[in-house]
């Protein structure tokens, strides 16, 4: 008779496999990591409960929610008609992520392509009346967020990882706003075409 393979074979079979979600959240974080110089934000956002049956926001509530946040802060850094200029816009990664305790959609982003003077504090109080709490944080690449959304979002919670802004943009961004790391030096960005 055939015997299913232990509990210890299995975990084995699982932490080698090379589409693990560690393996994937690791990657995710290196290929994010090499946008450093453009990131200005860490950010995460909740919602207000919702009434139904989860208590949670609706996801395409939630998106859309996120999209006006993001069209303001554009509207207020690159003028109305930003969207008529394909290199205007903040770059965003945002990721979306049900908490453990009661499955409420959240997102963490990280937020780039902003000038200095932009007031994160003004923004955090800007979702908070709109939508939720929010904590904005200036981005520093030594406390690990990137691998926090990364592991969080896609490896561990299911979750999943949204691009917004003009990222196809990124070499022309780097050029023009940033010293340019080598990998840009042919025009082209890893992974991104």
């Amino acid at each position: 008779m055939l015997q299913p393979p232990s509990s210890d074979k299995c975990s084995a079979k699982v932490a080698e496999s090379p589409f693990s979600g560690q393996k994937i959240a690791g990657a995710y974080a290196d290929w994010f990591k090499q946008f450093d110089p453009l990131w200005s934000w860490y950010c995460s956002f909740t919602f207000r409960p919702a009434v139904n049956k989860s208590g949670s926001v609706h996801p395409e509530k939630a998106d859309k929610l996120f999209g006006r946040f993001i069209d303001n802060l554009n509207c207020q850094v690159y003028g109305k008609k930003y969207k008529k200029y394909p290199m205007k816009g903040v770059l965003v990664a945002r990721a979306t992520e049900t908490g453990d305790r009661g499955g409420l959609l959240h997102y963490h982003a990280l937020v780039g392509h902003l000038p200095e003077d932009v007031s994160r504090m003004a923004w955090k109080e800007s979702w908070n009346d709109m939508a939720g709490f929010s904590r904005i944080y200036p981005y520093d690449p030594s406390l690990g967020g990137i691998h926090y959304m990364a592991k969080s979002a896609y490896a561990f919670k299911r979750g999943e990882i949204d691009f917004i802004g003009p990222w196809e943009r990124i070499p022309q961004i780097m050029k023009e706003s940033y010293q340019v790391p080598e990998i840009f030096s042919c025009g082209e960005v890893h992974g991104v075409s």
